[in-house]
């Protein structure tokens, strides 16, 4: 009976979404001009996932995950408000028939209007801490001296900590949840969506005590 009951709570979006404000995601707010950092700027977007289906003949299409789609969103808002000089598309795969996270969400990004030579990408990373890894000497290289970070808003705080871990201070860009916006019959009702955002809260709760476990991530 409690773990039916838990399932249930664990699938309802509201309940999920909570706990992640409450740990998360409550320090932030949404990226406005006035956060822009100062002189040459880098836009940071880390991967969230791709959803790679493959044909007859060795034919395949991918696009980025929801996750991703929200990331890349918030990155081409971010690169008009800024005017940065570079956005970053970070992110490679952890199952070789899928495509690159940084290749889909670069293809994305071109798609709606950000100039594809002003878009960067590193796609051998596997983990939040080796993109902290490859993209702060890419940083570097460029002579950057501001940093805007987006991902989701419930792994701001473990990609934040990562990049610090690296000597990267950066300025953090939440990509909202699609489904908080949803109607609110759909997000008090058991859902996949739900069980979604229990996943990657759960999956944050972890990391962050993996990460720090390690020395991979900084307050």
């Amino acid at each position: 009976m409690v773990i039916a009951a838990s399932y249930v709570l664990a699938s309802i979006f509201i309940v999920p979404h909570a706990v992640g404000w409450v740990l998360f995601t409550r320090g932030y707010h949404p990226f406005l001009t006035g956060d822009a950092p100062i002189g040459r700027i880098a836009v940071v977007l880390l991967g969230g996932g791709a959803d790679t289906v493959h044909g007859f003949g060795g034919t395949t299409l991918a696009v980025p995950s929801g996750d991703g789609l929200e990331r890349v969103l918030e990155a081409a808002r971010v690169f008009n408000l800024t005017h940065a000089d570079w956005l970053i598309s970070s992110g490679g795969t952890l199952d070789p028939r899928r495509e690159r996270d940084g290749v889909t969400m670069r293809d994305q990004l071109v798609r709606i209007g950000v100039p594809p030579e002003r878009v960067i990408v590193e796609s051998e990373s596997k983990t939040t801490h080796e993109q902290a890894v490859l993209v702060s000497p890419i940083l570097r290289s460029l002579g950057a001296t501001g940093v805007v970070l987006v991902t989701s808003d419930i792994h701001m705080p473990r990609s934040l900590g990562a990049f610090r871990a690296y000597g990267v201070q950066a300025v953090p860009a939440i990509a909202p949840s699609t489904h908080a916006s949803d109607a609110m019959r759909k997000r008090v009702l058991p859902s996949v969506e739900g069980l979604s955002r229990s996943q990657a809260v759960s999956h944050e709760m972890l990391g962050l005590m993996y990460y720090a476990v390690r020395g991979w991530w900084k307050r």
